[in-house]
């Protein structure tokens, strides 16, 4: 079963955050919702069994600890979907990896189920979690790639591929080893993973937003780096507007 804490110091808000979640949810995930309403409590609760998804309130009162100060200390392994009274415009700068969404808590009924479900449900479950090919960290170690986990992945202007993670992390590809990294996916199936072009690939699981100029051209975002619109190829064009239009 999978677990979401609930860091939320207004009752009423986790009340309508717990019931949204249960209308929207229950029946379609498996899931249990742990309440915390004060940083101090949330974080022993977090060393004591990491939950699988936090949902935190960026306006905690009354706490030693701050919120800000509080997305330092979560395990960047865990996933967190910041909610608050603020708006896009008004949010502050959260650099944190494993920060994968900002929700208005105007937006709430629209939008949290939708992100609960992108994080914690990969489309195609049957994929595996990893695929080894010779990806490489900051520290030059090579290592798996988790598939359910990449976010986007780019060419640099160094000659390599940066593998985005949503945890925060960036792996490292050679360019020369990008085909074999292309047929890697395709002989295991690897759905989720859509090229934008020759060199871009998306993780559909973590779109938030396509749109469509007057022109005709898509453009996508994904969850967490709304600033930063990748243009669909032509050649790819065929699979989003079939899929999302």
């Amino acid at each position: 079963m999978t677990t979401i804490l609930l860091i939320e110091d207004n009752r009423r808000d986790a009340e309508r955050i717990a019931s949204l979640l249960s209308n929207s949810l229950s029946g379609k995930f498996d899931y249990s919702l742990v309440y915390k309403s004060g940083t101090s409590e949330a974080l022993a609760c977090i060393e004591e069994s990491a939950p699988d998804l936090v949902l935190m309130d960026l306006e905690m009162k009354n706490e030693n600890q701050t919120t800000l100060g509080l997305l330092n200390l979560i395990p960047d392994t865990i996933p967190i979907i910041v909610i608050s009274h603020l708006s896009h415009y008004q949010k502050p700068s959260l650099r944190h990896g494993n920060v994968l969404d900002f929700v208005p808590k105007a937006n709430l009924d629209d939008r949290l189920a939708d992100r609960i479900r992108q994080v914690l449900s990969p489309r195609n479950a049957s994929e595996p979690d990893s695929v080894i090919f010779p990806a490489s960290a900051r520290d030059g170690v090579n290592e798996g790639v988790p598939i359910h986990k990449i976010s986007y992945i780019v060419l640099t202007g160094r000659g390599r591929y940066d593998i985005h993670l949503t945890t925060g992390k960036v792996l490292s590809l050679r360019s020369v080893l990008f085909r074999d990294l292309l047929r890697a996916l395709k002989e295991q199936n690897i759905t989720s993973l859509r090229p934008l072009s020759r060199n871009e690939i998306i993780n559909i699981n973590y779109i938030s937003k396509i749109t469509k100029s007057p022109n005709g051209r898509l453009s996508v975002t994904v969850i967490g780096h709304d600033e930063y619109p990748f243009h669909v190829g032509a050649d790819c064009e065929k699979f989003f507007l079939d899929e999302f239009f």
